[in-house]
């Protein structure tokens, strides 16, 4: 289905890599307007629990290696798989993905809670730095 499009797929993931990296790098180093404050360790004080895990959920619903996987598995067991299968099947994932977004987001409340505003900043650089990292692998790979 994508096999003529592999560099198009490849150099519209590599942007929007970019992008996000560069977006949070940006949110994370640039100071409030006002605040001596990182932006990071502002927004991480307002985050709730229930926010925290929303967005879990959110990024991984439109993770594409999320849906491929999902879509992949899907369709290799669905000859194998009645009704009552697919339906468990679905469950199955849903609850598997409840529990990995639980995981993410009562780790994340610990260590918001642990650590300095410092270290959260640094934690910050380094996700983005990654998704940077990421998006050169991506591009010439």
């Amino acid at each position: 289905m994508l096999d003529g499009h592999a560099l198009v797929v490849r150099g519209v993931s590599t942007v929007a890599l970019v992008a996000v990296a560069a977006w949070g790098l940006r949110q994370t180093i640039a100071p409030r307007a006002g605040s001596v404050t990182p932006t990071a360790a502002a927004w991480v004080e307002r985050a709730t629990p229930s926010w925290t895990f929303a967005r879990f959920v959110g990024l991984t619903a439109v993770n594409p290696l999320t849906a491929l996987a999902f879509v992949s598995v899907a369709a290799g067991l669905a000859p194998r798989l009645g009704g009552t299968g697919r339906a468990a099947f679905v469950v199955g994932v849903a609850c598997a993905s409840a529990a990995w977004q639980l995981t993410l987001a009562a780790a994340g409340s610990t260590l918001r809670t642990r650590l300095g505003d410092c270290a959260r900043t640094w934690l910050s650089v380094v996700g983005h730095g990654s998704v940077a990292v990421l998006a050169a692998v991506v591009a010439f790979a």
